[in-house]
Parts: structure tokens; C-alpha cells; sequence
């Protein structure tokens, strides 16, 4: 039952500490969701990072811990980026969230990211239909 994901709706922050230096192998996502062959310049969060947080903001906001986060890239730490990622529930079931940075300011090793849940689920319990309707 995706109960704990859907609770999520309401959003929440995290303020995290981006790394100088981003890995050159990953490409990121810009505000559009669109990949490019170069890493961002400047400070970014890592996918590996990005998941580690989310997951605990997620957890703190819900109560539970979701069973896998997934987030495709690094994302650059200025205002207005952000990047699609998916969390699993321990079911199986699938949403959608997207973080945007909301401040980062220049000099400062932190940036705040606001995490906004999907209303909807992209792929029901493991061997069920979501049956989900409007």
C-alpha cells in the first residue's frame, strides 16, 4: 500500500552541504529534466547525496523509511534547479518527487532544497494494479 508515500504530498526542506566538485562520468538535470555530456560547474549534489537526503527528509516527514530512493544525477546547487527523482515503499509501489534548490548562497557550503511529492503513484504494489482512479 503506497499510504506512506502519498502522506507525503505536503513537501518539506533540507538543508545539505553540496560538494565542490562534481563527477565528471554523470550528467545532470536541469530544471527541464534534459541530461547534458558535462557535469555542472560549480558546487553540486551528487546522486548518491542527493538520495541520502531525500531519504532522510522523507523518513523525518512520514515516518517511515522508504524502502529505495533513486535520483539519476548530480544537480547544481543554484536557485531554481532541480531534478526528478523516484522513492519505492516497502510494497513496491512507486512516486514520483522533485527537489529544487530553493537558496545557495555565494561563498556558503549549504543549500537549501525544498522536496515536493507527487500527488499521484507511478506504479502500484508489487504484482498489483495501482487501482487507483480519479
Amino acid at each position: 500500500m503506497a499510504v506512506a508515500a502519498l502522506a507525503l504530498s505536503g513537501g518539506c526542506s533540507v538543508t545539505v552541504t553540496p560538494t565542490g566538485d562534481s563527477d565528471s562520468s554523470s550528467s545532470p538535470a536541469s530544471t527541464a529534466g534534459s541530461a547534458s555530456s558535462s557535469a555542472p560547474s560549480g558546487p553540486s549534489l551528487s546522486a548518491a547525496e542527493l538520495e541520502q537526503r531525500s531519504t532522510e527528509a522523507l523518513t523525518q516527514t512520514a515516518g517511515q523509511r522508504p524502502a529505495k530512493v533513486e535520483c539519476p544525477g548530480p544537480l547544481a546547487a543554484q536557485i531554481g534547479q532541480s531534478i526528478r527523482c523516484v522513492l519505492t515503499a516497502d510494497d513496491g509501489s512507486e512516486i514520483g518527487f522533485t527537489i529544487t534548490v530553493e537558496s545557495s548562497e555565494p561563498g556558503s557550503d549549504q543549500a537549501k532544497l525544498d522536496i515536493q511529492v507527487d500527488d499521484e503513484v507511478l506504479r502500484g504494489p508489487t504484482g498489483q494494479n495501482s487501482g487507483l482512479s480519479g
